[in-house]
């Protein structure tokens, strides 16, 4: 905003999981439930596709920067006090907003049955370890 004057846009992207080396190391270590919530929420784009829809974003001179229908949509959802400079775009905001509210809470509700679901799975290898010793 303070830039803006001189000619200086601002942009926020939010790249989703993307199928780079450094994405590959992050998975040795990552837990169960984290790959399964990132592969349900949108799964794995290319590099390519990732700068391209940042390019893209960046030469329309969008603020918030998405990319996939599921970060699209979050986007959309927690647009709150960011600038909008598209009149059709703050209306999908304004429009959208109280529906999209109601669809997180699914979204909400099914990333934390995944955890539980997965501690669980955890609670009983451990338990038919213990077992077995």
């Amino acid at each position: 905003m303070e830039v803006k004057a001189y000619g200086i846009g601002v942009a926020v992207a939010y790249p989703p999981d993307t199928d780079t080396p450094g994405f590959e190391r992050e998975n040795v270590g990552k837990p169960e439930v984290t790959r399964l919530i990132g592969e349900d929420a949108g799964g794995l784009f290319s590099p390519t596709q990732v700068a391209a829809t940042m390019v893209k974003g960046l030469k329309a001179g969008d603020f918030c920067i998405t990319l996939g229908g599921e970060g699209y949509l979050v986007g959309l959802a927690t647009a709150g006090f960011a600038p909008c400079f598209s009149v059709s775009r703050a209306l999908c905001q304004v429009l959208s907003a109280g529906v999209l509210r109601a669809a997180s809470f699914y979204y909400n509700w099914r990333f934390y049955a995944m955890a539980a679901a997965e501690k669980r799975r955890k609670d009983v290898s451990s338990a038919a370890a213990s077992v077995t010793d």
